[in-house]
């Protein structure tokens, strides 16, 4: 079954870190087991905020992780029970300019698994 965008949404987001680092819970479709995700947010030459892939982790970004464990880990609990989480977002709701990594592809063509 090839991917469809439309079915992928982020259930839950957390506030950009110190560095950047954004964590996401992703679901695709009704089935699908909710999964963690990260991208980076940028500034980019003209003053925009633009999301990136969140690559490497370094020693910040792991503090960052370590800090909202608990609450990602209640927030997939809660969405894997099927009784949603904090925040609904069709990722089709995402800017695809927004939506492309470092490579140059975009982040859905990573998602690959469902």
């Amino acid at each position: 079954m090839a991917y469809d965008k439309k079915k992928d949404h982020i259930m839950w987001s957390s506030e950009p870190s110190e560095v950047g680092l954004i964590a996401r819970i992703f679901k695709y479709g009704d089935t699908g087991k909710p999964k963690l995700g990260f991208v980076r947010q940028y500034e980019d030459h003209e003053g925009e905020v633009k999301e990136r892939n969140g690559g490497r982790l370094d020693s910040a970004d792991l503090g960052f992780f370590g800090a909202i464990y608990p609450q990602v880990h209640k927030q997939m609990k809660l969405i894997a029970a099927g009784n949603g989480g904090d925040q609904f977002q069709y990722a089709d709701e995402i800017d695809p300019d927004d939506a492309i990594s470092e490579s140059g592809e975009s982040i859905y063509d990573m998602e690959g698994d469902e």
